[in-house]
């Protein structure tokens, strides 16, 4: 991450943000699985 080493974004934010990301990918992966289960 090249912001992260400018110094543009601080640990917490940039750990805020990968959890965002997470949470984000989590609930896509959630609502993918129950399409599936669905069918």
């Amino acid at each position: 991450m090249q912001l992260r080493d400018s110094g543009v974004l601080t640990e917490y934010e940039f750990q805020a943000q990968k959890a965002k990301l997470l949470q984000s990918l989590l609930s896509r992966l959630e609502i993918v699985g129950a399409e599936k289960a669905r069918i």
